[in-house]
C-alpha cells in the first residue's frame, strides 16, 4: 500500500484526516475540522483502493512476517472505510465508534510498519525541517490537550445537582420547558439534544442542522423545540417524538436569537443578518419582518403582556418595538455591543449586558427608559422577581439583586466560560450551558 520507505499520497491523505479529527476533539468540536478530515479520508480511502489494486497484481507475499504485514494494512484499510461509513450521514459530528475505527486504523497502519522497520526508516529520511514539523505538531496537540483538560480548570467546588454530558465539544445554548419537566441542549457539533431534568436521562438526539446551534427555545405549552443554527435556519421540532416538523429559512445569515410570546401565539427570530422575524406558531407562516438594526441581532425578548419586543444588537442599541401597532421602535442607546437584553417577568424592568458590562433598565410607562443599576457580568441571562440571573468569565453563575447588583449567591462547577442560563418560571431551578461541553442543573432553594 505504498513506497516502503516513503509515505504514499494515501497516507498523507489518511494521516490528515486523523490529525483533524485529534484537532477538532481537542478543540471545541467546531465542524469544519471534522468535515475536513472527512474529505481527505474519502480521497486517501480511494487512493489507498487505487494503489491496493496496483500492489496485489504486482507482489504475492510468502514469508510470514510479510503476510502479517499485509494483513495489517488490510485491517487498517477496512478500519479506515468503517470510519468512513459511521460518519456517512453527518460527517460535521463524527460519532465516537467512527472516531475509534480512524484511530484504530492509523495504528494497525504504524504497527505494520514499526515491525517491518519501514517506519524507522521513514523517519530517519526526513530531512530537518519535516521532522522539526513533526516535533512541533506532537507539541502543538499534546499542549492544546493539557490546556483543554477539565483537570487544571477544576472549580472548588461543584455547587450542581446533575452534570449532563453528550455534546461533542462547546455546548453553546440551552432551554427548559416552562414545566421544568424537559432540558434542551445545542451545542457545535450540530446536534440538539433533549433531557430529563429530574433523572438527566437523554431522550432525544436532533439532528438536521448544517452548522453549530445557536439558540434554543421551547414553546410555552412544552409541545414545540426550536433551534437556531449557523446554516441560517430555524428548525422545529416535535419535543415528545423528536420529530422535525418544520424548517423556517427566510433569513440570510445565522439564527442566533429565539423567542415565544407568553401566549405561544407567535414565535421571533433574529438573525445575524441584522434583521428580527416574527412567525405564525400555528402555520409557521412568516407574518413580518422588523429591521433597523446596523448590527447582528444578538437577542430578543418578550414583554411579560406579550406587546412589546425587545431586541438587542451588536450595533449598541436595544430596540423596543410594537408587535401589535407599526409605530417606530424606541431606540435604548448603550456603551457598547448587546449581548443579551431580558424583560423582566413581573416588573416594568430590563437588564442588558455589553462588552462585559450589565445594566437594569426601568420601562415604566410614559417614561424615558433609564439606568437602576449597573455591574460588570459578561451576559445577563433572566429576571425572575428581583433577582437578576448573569455569569462571568471566571466560569461563575451569579445571583444579583435586582436594584444595586449586589451579588447574593456564586455557583460554582463549569471548568470553562458559561455560554447560556435558563431559569425555571418559579426560580427554584436553574440550567447551564458551558464551553466545557456540559450541561448542569442547579437547584436554588433547599
Amino acid at each position: 500500500m505504498g513506497n516502503p520507505v516513503r509515505p504514499a499520497l494515501s497516507h498523507w491523505l489518511l494521516g490528515g484526516a486523523v490529525v483533524f479529527d485529534v484537532i477538532g476533539g481537542l478543540g471545541n468540536g467546531d465542524p469544519l475540522f471534522f468535515r475536513t478530515s472527512f474529505g481527505l479520508l474519502t480521497a486517501g480511502i480511494v487512493a489507498c483502493l487505487l494503489l491496493s489494486i496496483l500492489w496485489f497484481r504486482n507482489r504475492i507475499a510468502h514469508d510470514r512476517a510479510r503476510r502479517w504485514h499485509d494483513a495489517a494494512n488490510v485491517g487498517a484499510l477496512l478500519s479506515f472505510i468503517l470510519s468512513w461509513a459511521l460518519r456517512y450521514s453527518f460527517p460535521g459530528t463524527p460519532s465516537d465508534p467512527a472516531l475509534a475505527a480512524s484511530f484504530g486504523g492509523v495504528a494497525l497502519a504504524l504497527a505494520a510498519r514499526l515491525f517491518d522497520g519501514e517506519l524507522q526508516r521513514w523517519l530517519r529520511s526526513l530531512p530537518l525541517p519535516g521532522a522539526l514539523t513533526l516535533v512541533l505538531l506532537a507539541l502543538a496537540v499534546g499542549l492544546e490537550a493539557v490546556r483543554k483538560n477539565a483537570w487544571f480548570h477544576r472549580p472548588p467546588r461543584d455547587d450542581s445537582r446533575l452534570t449532563l454530558r453528550g455534546h461533542r465539544g462547546v455546548v453553546s445554548s440551552v432551554a427548559l420547558s416552562a414545566d421544568g419537566h424537559r432540558i434542551a441542549s445545542g451545542g457545535w457539533d450540530e446536534t440538539v439534544r433533549v433531557w430529563d431534568t429530574n433523572t438527566g436521562r437523554g431522550l432525544h438526539v436532533l439532528r438536521g442542522h448544517t452548522d453549530r446551534i445557536m439558540a434554543l427555545a421551547f414553546s410555552p405549552d412544552g409541545h414545540w423545540l426550536v433551534s437556531g443554527s449557523k446554516d441560517a435556519t430555524a428548525r422545529v421540532w416535535e419535543v415528545g417524538t423528536g420529530r422535525l416538523a418544520h424548517v423556517l429559512s427566510s433569513h440570510g445569515n445565522r439564527v442566533t436569537a429565539l423567542a415565544f410570546a407568553a401566549d405561544g401565539s407567535i414565535l421571533v427570530t433574529g438573525s445575524r443578518d441584522r434583521t428580527v422575524k416574527i412567525w405564525d406558531a400555528a402555520s409557521w407562516r412568516e407574518l413580518k419582518t422588523l429591521s433597523g438594526h446596523s448590527g447582528f441581532v444578538w437577542s430578543v425578548s418578550f414583554s411579560p403582556d406579550g406587546d412589546t419586543l425587545a431586541s438587542g444588537s451588536w450595533d449598541g442599541t436595544i430596540r423596543l418595538w410594537d408587535v401589535n401597532g407599526s409605530a417606530e421602535p424606541r431606540v435604548i442607546t448603550t456603551r457598547g455591543r448587546v449581548h443579551s437584553a431580558v424583560f423582566s417577568r413581573d416588573g416594568p424592568w430590563l437588564a442588558s449586558n455589553g462588552d462585559n458590562e450589565a445594566s437594569v433598565w426601568n420601562l415604566e410607562a410614559g417614561r424615558q427608559p433609564r439606568i437602576d443599576s449597573t455591574y460588570r457580568a459578561s451576559a445577563v441571562f433572566a429576571i425572575r422577581g428581583d433577582l437578576v440571573y448573569s455569569a462571568d468569565r471566571d466560569r461563575a453563575i451569579r445571583i444579583r439583586s435586582l436594584n444595586g447588583g449586589t451579588v447574593l449567591r456564586t455557583l460554582l462547577g463549569h471548568s470553562d466560560q458559561v455560554t447560556s442560563i435558563a431559569v425555571s418560571a418559579v426560580g427554584d431551578l436553574l440550567v447551564s450551558s458551558s464551553d466545557d461541553g456540559t450541561v448542569k442543573v442547579w437547584h436554588l432553594k433547599p
